[in-house]
């Protein structure tokens, strides 16, 4: 789905365009993230093909009238945590228009917010969170990313603590950090003092519990994927320039996107008409 057929869906809608930096923080506490974004030829050249266009994306949502926002250092997780949470605190229904799952943290924060993937039309609001991450934290769902780690980012979990060993935790302790409270206190977990539904993952949250490296790596992972951890922007600029249907026609015949020019009543009802 695109910005015209959400535009189109909710016409009342105000959109708002959150653009990546590179978040140098995070490669602070972890060298390698996204490590393997530039591991292939393929990656290379998407890459490279994606920045070639960037400035043009910009300059039509620009003509558009669509407010774009970017910041030094950090990525568009970031600002959609801050923007998401201070819209909502001021009345306004957010929602987060994004395929990625990691953005769910924040539905957990707001009755106000709610995430929608366009790619396989679904959703998830605040009523619902517990019901379709099975966490009933933004806490617990952090914390089983933790865990697992997240490959497509280069972040490494704590071996065999996957998904099933995640829930079962955060069932029981509602956050990592409980967990380890505990076992401090026990000494060594055990089927009989935790329960027998985690009977093959004793061994290894023994491990990880006891092993101060590995608890670290949660301490970092923490760090790299809590949203509500990373620096606050300061001076955020939210850049909104003044529609421009001729300009942005123009621009669309530059670029030889015939599908648009063919369709030019559609987007001009859909962007162009009523308010400037």
């Amino acid at each position: 789905m695109n910005i015209r057929s959400l535009k189109n869906r909710v016409k009342s809608a105000q959109f708002m365009y959150l653009w990546d930096r590179k978040a140098q923080f995070r490669y602070d506490l972890c060298p390698d993230y996204k490590g393997k974004r530039n591991d292939t030829p393929e990656k290379v050249k998407a890459k490279e093909d994606y920045h070639s266009q960037q400035p043009y994306i910009e300059k039509m949502l620009g003509l558009l009238g669509i407010p774009q926002v970017h910041h030094d250092g950090l990525e568009a997780d970031d600002l959609g945590y801050y923007l998401a949470l201070h819209y909502a605190k001021k009345g306004y229904e957010v929602v987060l228009v994004t395929s990625d799952k990691d953005w769910l943290q924040m539905v957990a924060k707001h009755e106000n917010i709610s995430w929608y993937d366009p790619r396989f039309d679904r959703s998830c609001n605040h009523a619902l969170f517990s019901e379709q991450t099975g966490f009933a934290t933004a806490e617990a769902y952090v914390d089983s990313k933790c865990l697992i780690g997240d490959k497509s980012d280069n972040i490494d979990g704590i071996d065999g603590l996957g998904q099933k060993a995640s829930e079962l935790v955060l069932a029981k302790w509602g956050s990592v950090r409980a967990m380890l409270a505990e076992h401090k206190a026990l000494g060594e977990f055990s089927k009989e003092n935790i329960g027998a539904e985690f009977g093959r993952y004793i061994k290894k949250l023994n491990g990880f519990c006891s092993n101060p490296e590995l608890v670290k790596r949660y301490v970092r992972n923490r760090k790299l994927m809590d949203l509500s951890l990373a620096p606050k922007p300061e001076n955020i600029q939210i850049v909104k320039t003044k529609k421009n249907p001729d300009g942005f026609f123009e621009l669309c015949e530059e670029l030889a996107f015939h599908s648009v020019i063919a369709k030019r009543e559609v987007f001009e009802n859909t962007f162009f008409k009523g308010a400037a």
